[in-house]
């Protein structure tokens, strides 16, 4: 019997450490204010598409959580772009959601991942509104 509950304990941690490796940062409001220029040709970086794919596998979870902090309903996140911030050596894909119902002054809410560039690990996400420009 106790080899049956560290073997079931044992899986726990597998597929719980598992999961958790998957998990994203805890999005946080603000905006990335570095320095950085658009990647032309994005699809052919591997980080940028390892990053992408962990997060497009979220991406309700992340539209729930930033209609928590924007106080706006959403309709739905998209990808935009990714740019490179070179001097600190970071990557920022960018995702957009337009507004469920129009508000006087915002067109929409961001999120920007701050990727590792070197393995494509998503470091920090950050919200922010989107103004009308």
């Amino acid at each position: 019997m106790k080899k049956l509950r560290g073997a079931i304990a044992i899986l726990f941690l597998l597929f719980s450490s598992c999961t958790l490796s998957e998990r994203l940062p805890s999005l946080e409001i603000g905006r990335y204010k570095s320095k950085s220029y658009a990647l032309k040709e994005d699809s052919q970086v591997k980080p940028v598409s390892i990053a992408r794919k962990t997060i497009e596998k979220h991406l309700e979870d992340l539209k729930v959580e930033a209609e928590k902090l924007s106080g706006f309903e959403l309709e739905g996140f998209r990808y935009i772009y990714t740019s490179v911030d070179s001097v600190n050596d970071i990557l920022i894909l960018r995702y957009f959601s337009p507004l469920r119902k129009r508000d006087k002054f915002y067109a929409g809410v961001q999120i920007q991942a701050l990727v590792d560039p070197q393995n494509g690990e998503i470091i920090k996400l950050l919200l922010s509104k989107v103004p009308y420009e």
